[in-house]
């Protein structure tokens, strides 16, 4: 790859004028301050639950990259499971080349200007990588391919995060709050007309204007040398395009707003701590329409027991009415319905309509 893939300059930092527009606010960030918010249409998302344990993932695929030294290969790229936990381990055992695997998504050209992505991912060692990338076209070529590589570097407590442009200009923040090798962190990405925030474990990392280009596609990239050795485990991909502001005053107007931006553990009402924005701004506006009661409808796919659908979606309609009041929203203002997978809004046929019909509804009483 000749120094174009990012994990080659992951840690040089280069000072640029006017490049880096947001501070950076990394170690005495607080809840209130995550304003990380997800968008609400859903194009693709994966848990890595419906693939067989050990075969490579069934949503995803070998991305087209003219690049000779790929040398990893694919049956070294595989699902696997950890007690209730499943994820897309992708293990290096070579000392060069490198990997793309990206989406099965219908078209190439999929995000528009304003989109979410998020994913959880581990780096069994401080020599692992991690490396999303945002190809600006459909060519196949090395030079294409910009985006975004984390690591340890050697530090078992110091995530790099690094940003690479078409520009060939390589940036790199630290992220140091309460970090460890062999732990889940997640990160998040918010993109809006060529000005994205990046997000670690709810806290926020660096944000930039403009990053020079306009996204194609993501895809997994996993770039190796003789110190780039270790494996790479990923679960909980969710990409999202969609308006980046919230319209809660469609409860004004339309009595009722839908919302995927509360999420929550597969088959349990524990919210995600990714939706924490969401909530601060939500009891922030019901703060300020003080005389809104509202009731809180939850819905579920049609995955598994229908019984079992509506007593979930009830105790995760229950679990956002407890937050709302721990955010400080009078109880008495708030009720609870679970109404399973009735009532869908897209097809269950589909994951992505499965996803989509996973949401969260307010109904102004």
């Amino acid at each position: 790859m000749k120094g174009k893939i990012i994990f080659s300059s992951l840690f040089s930092i280069i000072l640029l004028h006017g490049f880096f527009c947001f501070s950076q606010n990394k170690n005495n960030n607080t809840v209130a301050d995550y304003d990380f918010a997800p968008r609400e249409k859903v194009i693709f998302e994966d848990n890595f639950s419906q693939d067989t344990i050990g075969k490579f993932p069934s949503k995803w695929r070998l991305a087209k990259c003219n690049v000779p030294e790929n040398y990893l290969l694919k049956k070294d790229c595989k699902v696997e499971k950890d007690g209730d936990e499943y994820m897309f381990n992708i293990a290096a055992k070579t000392t060069k080349g490198c990997l793309f695997i990206e989406p099965e998504i219908d078209t190439n050209s999929y995000l528009t200007d304003s989109f979410t992505l998020e994913v959880d991912f581990l780096l069994d060692s401080n020599t692992s990588s991690f490396g999303l990338n945002f190809p600006q076209s459909d060519k196949t070529t090395a030079e294409n391919y910009h985006g975004f590589g984390c690591a340890f570097d050697g530090h078992p407590n110091k995530l790099g995060l690094t940003f690479d442009t078409p520009a060939g200009i390589t940036a790199t923040r630290e992220y140091a709050e309460d970090c460890k090798v062999k732990e889940w962190h997640h990160f998040a990405l918010s993109c809006y007309k060529r000005a994205i925030k990046c997000y670690i474990d709810g806290h926020y990392v660096f944000g930039i204007r403009d990053y020079g280009y306009s996204p194609y596609r993501f895809v997994i990239t996993y770039g190796e040398s003789l110190s780039w050795l270790g494996s790479t485990k990923y679960k909980n991909f969710r990409l999202a395009t969609g308006r980046e502001a919230t319209p809660f005053s469609e409860i004004l107007t339309e009595k009722k707003f839908v919302t995927h931006s509360i999420t929550f553990d597969v088959n349990k009402s524990t919210i995600k701590q990714e939706s924490t924005a969401f909530l601060l701004q939500f009891a922030k506006f019901l703060k300020m329409n003080a005389i809104i009661k509202l009731e809180i409808d939850g819905y579920t796919d049609s995955d598994g027991d229908a019984k079992n659908n509506f007593m979930l979606s009830e105790t995760r309609a229950n679990e956002v009415r407890k937050q709302l009041i721990l955010l400080g929203i009078d109880g008495n203002r708030l009720t609870t319905k679970g109404f399973g997978a009735t009532k869908p809004i897209a097809p269950n046929t589909t994951e992505i309509g499965k996803a989509n019909n996973r949401r969260v509804e307010f109904v102004k009483l």
